[in-house]
């Protein structure tokens, strides 16, 4: 092991030193200790009680040089942040303890172990294992599902290897980081796992043993072989039917690890469910005769769900395996034939393509919407679609998979759905509480709306024999295991999929199950449907479960609802994987076409207490009344006040954190929404003329310096007489004036509009009485 620590010398920390230090007040203390001291500080251990494990815990095991790659991507990903120029927020790399402790020689191989196990363990097997790893003595030779005697010693240390687990999967694993995974040769193997005890025996046996290692498994134990890829220093034989398919030198030293594996199963056949038991290991050492003494043996997982590999790691978008829930391996361990899965793919692609050309409208709803129109589909002229807000295609769209086996149309309407305004339909609901019984927040009540669902969901129906498919009742009274369940959960999930993809997601969390998403999914479907709205939070929503890995009740503790007021989200953050929307930085230039976008950044932002975090806008100020100022003033003249922008960060309930944007003059301070900015762009008019120059200066007007805007402009527009700007030739004054007219002003650009033409689309508006005067953002840059 010392070259494999003289190579780490010069990046490594002690943490245990690290610990130790931070308590004399002579030290100096580096910023890996005060992450330390504050990771202790919220997670509530004690330095005596971390301390303890990490002495117990040094030395188990190294990883090899190719396990020491997940060191390098961390400090790769750290690198990648200081090069990242103009992020919305303040982003810093990130002090969780996951990610300093792959940097310390002795304790690295606990993230290396971690990432290995987490694409095949649950997440508490994992902190079993670990704990397990520290506690083996070697003294035992049959690991047949026993639990460790040591539980009286275990307890203890289990609290800090569950946080220390979870800081792992949250900040290494969440944005991306992994291992190689298994090699190409190894790759067509239909892996399976042991227990979590079992595997701390075996790894810790070979560690503990110089001479040769044969383990013998009647089928490939997928977990054991990627560790020892990562963490053994020898040289790894894997055999299959006396075929040697795998032979590596692992590291410098000279033991030879063989792995037998007696039979190979195949992914379409194997079930992971077979009877317990029916499957064994067996560890053994060659001596130094050449005969094998026997270390340990043991039972391979098997009869439960648990015994079913479960990865963590993020997966790509539209994966079989793109949620917690979705097994690895067959479709014969979730239930969905492959028949079965093509036709939902196909149903998906279609529901898609309805969903793109919605023709969307202006709305004087708070935030950032649309109001749809679902039927009059056909109608003439240029109409903006959601699509032409997202900022990118789905590409489900592009891959030739799934067949559609219906004739019926993808969309017949809502069922029972009134003639009343959407909004007063939805006020009656609430003032009468038949909220609780809408249809549409219901699944079946989803499905109804779109006839080919329903055609998919009832072949899938044949095969079920749950008894609420047998009886034929709804699918809202079906049981976890119901066919008609999954089919609807991975309709749901491949959509949430869709979005996410939409709006800028590279891959996927495991971290959360289909339920969460599905949930998220009925959300934006209600929405949708009941209220006709396409809105920005529940994109977000459906972004923050599929991409970010939040679960759908953190959201819904920080407000989002049903009928909840529309909650101003710009950005998740949870762990090291964050995601932000561009339009939050009030320096830029707004534009429609592709605002429903998220960013992605790996780190902490700055000034989040919480790993797990949702960021809002704080709401725009108020003033007491619209002032007005006399006379008139030359309208090409440049507005020179000189303005400072600057934002605070506020805890706020759960997990919900508020973004304070504020710009403030020589004279007055004013708190702005950037939502209501870009939702101001969106209501606003953009008059166009081919007239040649009119005087810049009319009766009846009243302009208004920008130092002017800030103390007299009031969002909540009073009749009076017109307002008007200066030139505002900057984005971050133009935002700004935007942000205080959310209800949507006219934007005269001096450059495609007359002064008259604009005073006339002022009088004709019904949303507001205020004129900003700009340059070079008129109609065509901004998509209307």
């Amino acid at each position: 092991m010392s070259g494999t620590g003289m190579t780490l010398a010069t990046r490594s920390i002690d943490l245990i030193s690290t610990v130790i230090k931070a308590a004399e007040p002579s030290s100096t203390l580096v910023q890996s200790t005060k992450d330390v001291i504050k990771w202790l500080a919220r997670e509530k251990i004690d330095e005596v009680s971390f301390t303890k494990y990490l002495e117990m815990a040094r030395g188990l095991a190294y990883p090899n040089q190719d396990g020491l790659a997940i060191r390098d991507s961390i400090d790769k990903g750290d690198q990648r942040l200081k090069r990242v120029k103009g992020a919305p927020l303040d982003i810093v790399a990130s002090g969780s303890l996951g990610r300093i402790m792959a940097r310390d020689i002795e304790l690295c191989y606990i993230i290396s172990t971690i990432v290995t196990l987490a694409e095949f363990h649950q997440r508490a097997e994992v902190s079993t294992a670990l704990c397990c790893m520290m506690f083996d003595k070697g003294d035992r030779d049959d690991l047949d599902f026993a639990p460790y005697p040591q539980s009286i010693h275990m307890d203890p240390v289990r609290p800090i290897v569950d946080t220390i687990v979870n800081s792992v999967f949250l900040n290494v694993i969440n944005p991306g980081h992994r291992l190689g995974g298994l090699p190409e040769e190894l790759r067509h193997l239909h892996a399976h796992k042991i227990p979590d005890c079992a595997f701390a025996g075996v790894t810790m046996a070979i560690r503990r043993t110089q001479e040769g290692i044969v383990l013998v498994c009647d089928k490939f134990l997928g977990d054991v072989a990627a560790w020892l890829l990562y963490h053994f220093h020898g040289v790894l034989e894997i055999i299959v039917a006396e075929k040697i398919l795998f032979c590596q030198k692992l590291g410098p030293t000279v033991q030879t690890v063989r792995m037998i594996i007696r039979r190979l199963c195949d992914k379409t056949t194997c079930s992971y469910l077979e009877r317990r038991g029916g499957d064994t290991f067996e560890v053994s050492k060659v001596t130094g005769d050449g005969t094998c003494q026997t270390l340990l043996r043991g039972n391979v997982a098997g009869g439960t769900p648990q015994s079913v590999p479960h990865s963590s790691l993020r997966a790509p978008l539209y994966s079989d395996d793109a949620s917690a829930e979705i097994r690895v391996g067959s479709f014969k361990s979730s239930g969905l034939n492959h028949a079965e899965k093509n036709h939902i793919c196909a149903v998906a692609k279609q529901i898609l393509v309805w969903l793109l050309k919605i023709h969307l409208s202006k709305v004087e709803e708070e935030g950032l919407c649309f109001a749809v129109d679902l039927y009059n589909r056909d109608q003439k002229g240029d109409h903006l679609q959601i699509k032409d807000l997202l900022s990118a295609h789905p590409t489900i769209l592009n891959e030739d998979t799934g067949y559609i086996e219906s004739s019926a149309p993808i969309f017949k309407g809502v069922p029972g759905r009134s003639h009343k305004d959407p909004h007063t339909e939805v006020h009656d609901m609430l003032e009468n509480e038949k909220w609780r019984d809408d249809p549409l927040s219901s699944l079946s009540g989803v499905l109804g709306c779109f006839p080919q669902a329903q055609d998919c969901i009832a072949t899938v129906q044949k095969r079920c024999h749950c008894s609420a498919c047998e009886t034929r009742k709804s699918i809202d009274h079906s049981k976890p295991g119901c066919l008609r369940t999954l089919a609807a959960e991975e309709l749901l999930v491949l959509l949430a999929n869709a979005v996410a993809d939409a709006l800028g997601a590279r891959d996927v969390s495991r971290l959360t199950s289909k339920s969460d998403i599905a949930s998220a999914m009925m959300l934006f479907f209600f929405q949708l449907l009941r209220r006709r709205i396409f809105k920005w939070s529940n994109c977000f929503a459906v972004f923050a479960c599929t991409a970010a890995g939040v679960r759908f009740d953190t959201l819904k503790k920080s407000g989002l609802g049903y009928y909840e007021h529309d909650i101003p989200f710009f950005a998740v953050q949870n762990g090291c994987y964050i995601a932000i929307a561009p339009w939050v930085d009030l320096q830029k230039k707004l534009e429609v076409r592709g605002c429903f976008r998220l960013d992605f950044f790996e780190g902490n932002v700055k000034g989040l207490s919480e790993e797990v975090a949702l960021l809002v806008c704080e709401v725009t100020t108020s003033v007491s009344e619209d002032g007005h100022l006399e006379g008139m003033t030359d309208f090409l003249s440049e507005d020179e006040t000189k303005l400072e922008l600057g934002t605070a960060i506020f805890r706020d309930i759960s997990a919900s954190y508020r973004l304070m944007t504020f710009v403030q003059t020589s004279a007055h301070f004013r708190i702005v929404n950037p939502v209501d900015a870009i939702a101001s762009v969106v209501r606003a008019d953009f008059p166009e003329c081919k007239h040649s120059s009119t005087p810049d200066t009319a009766e009846g007007l009243h302009t208004y310096t920008f130092d002017d805007i800030l103390a007299l402009w009031d969002i909540r527009e009073r009749p009076g007489s017109l307002q008007a700007t200066h030139l505002l030739t900057g984005p971050l004054k133009f935002n700004v004036a935007m942000a205080i007219t959310r209800r949507g002003p006219v934007v005269r650009d001096i450059t495609h509009c007359c002064l008259q033409c604009a005073m006339e689309a002022v009088g004709s508006s019904l949303n507001s009485i205020r004129l900003i005067q700009t340059k070079n953002f008129g109609r065509p840059r901004i998509l209307y």
